[in-house]
């Protein structure tokens, strides 16, 4: 959802107007699932998929007949033989999609910013659509604790908000709950080879990252551009510049094994949801046998994920990076699917 509020916001602060699609409901084997989002502008450029094929080839010449009526609308696909072929599917499923107009009014421009800044946020956030008999919509951000924009009767949605909302539908009334940011922001130790290929692979996956060196020429902005932040600082005194929390994922992969050891001992004191540290079979048993002289049980040293990322027998920065990052992702999903039960 964050870089679709990104693209209608700047086509609003471009005076076009928008429609958002969104899968409200699917059944079956359809391509993307409830929660799935893209965007179509006044002028037809898109951002996100819906699964692609036939279906989002229908979908973007409705979108058009919004953008002409002003008017927004739901509609229902069930996919035929050729929607199957197409989408390269075994079987055939259902999905159902919410088709929003968004005009270029004040109003909108503001949501958006809004939406915009709650996606940013390491915190958990969630947009509420309310749809009425008209298929006129209205937009409020939620907290866990209330409703921080838009309609204060949006609080009535409180007790529905998990980490793992994928939406919900009532006929009578509608509306539709849509996550914008999961607390869990991801710290990423050495600004190296790696960081440098990893950064924009989880920032494409949704992932906030802040890098953090001890030297400049490894904490340039320029290096980084998809990163949150990039930071300069001592490694043996990381908790002056970070806080770091227990739905945080951690990477570590200095320029060497002592500063990687005095990031570790400073971290497992955080009990992250992840840390991974890099190194070879060797440096772990090494690694391990240290931090159990150093009074660590067996408990903590299983906490961490060394050698990091998925055994895809990687070798290029590159190609580590898409380990690691699918290690994050297996993690990620994990916890949220524990936390929806």
């Amino acid at each position: 959802m964050k870089k679709i509020g990104q693209f209608i916001r700047e086509n609003l602060k471009g005076g076009k107007a928008c429609v958002l699609v969104t899968i409200i409901s699917s059944e079956g084997s359809s391509p993307r699932g409830a929660g799935t989002n893209m965007a179509v502008s006044q002028n037809g450029d898109c951002c996100g998929t819906i699964g692609g094929g036939a279906v989002e080839h229908r979908v973007t010449g409705m979108a058009k007949e919004i953008m002409e009526s002003r008017r927004s609308r739901a509609e229902y696909f069930m996919l035929n033989r050729d929607d199957v072929r197409n989408l390269g599917m075994i079987c055939g499923g259902d999905i159902r999609v919410y088709l929003q107009y968004i005009g270029a009014s004040e109003e909108n421009m503001k949501l958006y910013e809004e939406i915009c800044w709650a996606a940013e946020s390491n915190e958990n956030r969630w947009v509420v659509f309310e749809i009425d008999g008209e298929q006129q919509c209205s937009a409020s951000i939620l907290s866990r604790e209330g409703v921080i924009y838009g309609q204060t009767s949006s609080s009535q949605y409180l007790d529905r908000l998990t980490n793992l909302t994928v939406g919900a539908w009532n006929e009578k009334g509608s509306y539709y709950i849509q996550p914008l940011a999961v607390k869990g922001q991801v710290y990423i130790f050495g600004g190296g080879h790696i960081a440098r290929k990893l950064v924009p692979i989880l920032a494409s996956v949704d992932f906030s990252c802040i890098v953090y060196d001890s030297m400049e020429e490894f904490t340039r902005l320029e290096d980084f551009p998809q990163a949150k932040a990039v930071i300069c600082g001592d490694f043996a005194q990381i908790d002056q510049h970070l806080s770091i929390g227990r739905d945080d994922y951690v990477v570590i992969m200095t320029r060497g094994h002592a500063y990687d050891y005095t990031v570790l001992r400073q971290v497992l004191a955080k009990h992250t949801l992840y840390t991974g540290m890099i190194g070879s079979r060797s440096k772990v048993k090494t690694t391990n046998e240290k931090l159990m002289g150093d009074g660590y049980t067996e408990t903590d040293i299983a906490r961490i994920h060394s050698p990091i990322g998925l055994a895809i027998k990687a070798d290029t920065p590159a190609e580590i990076s898409i380990s690691i990052a699918a290690e994050m992702i297996e993690v990620r999903a994990t916890a949220r699917q524990e936390k929806q039960l």
